[in-house]
């Protein structure tokens, strides 16, 4: 059966809370020899020393079509005088990282050239991620996101139950079942808000707000139209329903005052669209409101590279925008 093609929009769960939750160091810091890489790299990624790595990496060229929706490596970079966290396809120069990404980095594609310097730490795995229990009541479901636990994980899961195994006996054949969107990886997502009986056939109503799991802000349901015009600011349509988003924009100017045509409008023509809004201000302790106009809509998106049509963009150290 030939796989279906539609958008999505998928989510991470309370990201910064799952980043918390990961081995942290906690002391005994050592310098470590530049020779010890390859050691380090065969390190499990929960092994009880930690390493952040100063290195030099390689993009190499062919990887920059394939990568350049999401750069592995972000990095600052100045764009119009203000420092911004960008993923690029540049190489990088005394880039500094956890050896765990290093190690995702290199087994995707990008090559280390020079380590300058190591430092290793013994890492501390938070007594909650271990556990990973669940609560049983609104009061301990309070408590527990709050202390970042919602890794209630694999230790109460019955694996055997849902998986789906397929036999094969050429390579070539596993390599086109590894490539499905769809292999393996179910337990990564909170279905908890897919209808009971959905038609992908999903274990749905499974890891509810655990941090670190990815969810499908559209429930399920298939979105028909998207306009993404930059960072945090787009529109998406699921059924008759619309979804709007701008930074920077009142709420209540972007429910009552933008439509999503205008979205839609703002990217063809490349015209910014103002919109007047009102807020509240302090002045020597004298209180009062100002409306003023604002860009509410805006396809400049200065984290990318814009080609002629507008629309299409590159990241920035793609190949092609030096030729």
């Amino acid at each position: 059966m030939q796989a279906t093609k539609y958008l999505t929009y998928l989510d991470a769960n309370n990201l910064y809370g799952y980043a918390m939750s990961q081995p942290l160091p906690t002391g005994k810091f050592e310098w470590i020899e530049p020779q010890e890489i390859e050691k380090i790299l065969n390190h499990e990624d929960d092994h009880l020393i930690g390493y952040m790595i100063e290195c030099d990496l390689e993009y190499p060229k062919e990887l920059h079509y394939k990568h350049n929706d999401y750069p592995l490596a972000p990095e600052i970079m100045v764009i119009n005088k203000v420092p911004k966290l960008i993923p690029s396809l540049n190489n990088r120069t005394k880039y500094v990282l956890h050896y765990r990404n290093l190690k995702q980095n290199l087994s995707l594609g990008m090559k280390l050239i020079k380590v300058h310097r190591i430092i290793g730490f013994e890492q501390y795995i938070d007594l909650n991620t271990n556990l990973r229990t669940k609560a049983n009541n609104d009061s301990e479901k309070d408590f527990f996101k709050l202390m970042n636990n919602s890794l209630f994980g694999k230790t109460m899961e019955n694996i055997r139950k849902r998986v789906n195994v397929k036999l094969v006996t050429s390579g070539k054949q596993s390599l086109k079942l590894v490539a499905k969107p769809n292999c393996d990886r179910r337990d990564k997502f909170d279905t908890s808000n897919f209808p009971a009986e959905h038609s992908s056939g999903i274990p749905t109503g499974v890891n509810k707000k655990i941090v670190g799991m990815f969810k499908d802000e559209c429930g399920g349901k298939i979105m028909t139209e998207f306009v993404g015009l930059r960072a945090k600011m787009y529109a998406f349509k699921v059924g008759e329903e619309v979804t709007k988003r701008a930074k920077g924009v009142k709420k209540n100017v972007i429910k009552n005052g933008i439509n999503f045509n205008e979205y839609k409008q703002c990217l063809d023509t490349q015209e910014e669209v103002y919109k007047s809004m009102n807020i509240i201000r302090n002045k020597l302790h004298n209180i009062f409101t100002e409306e003023f106009n604002k860009i509410a809509l805006s396809a400049k998106d200065d984290k990318r590279y814009i080609l002629q049509d507008g629309i299409s963009t590159l990241s920035y150290g793609h190949y092609k925008i030096n030729e």
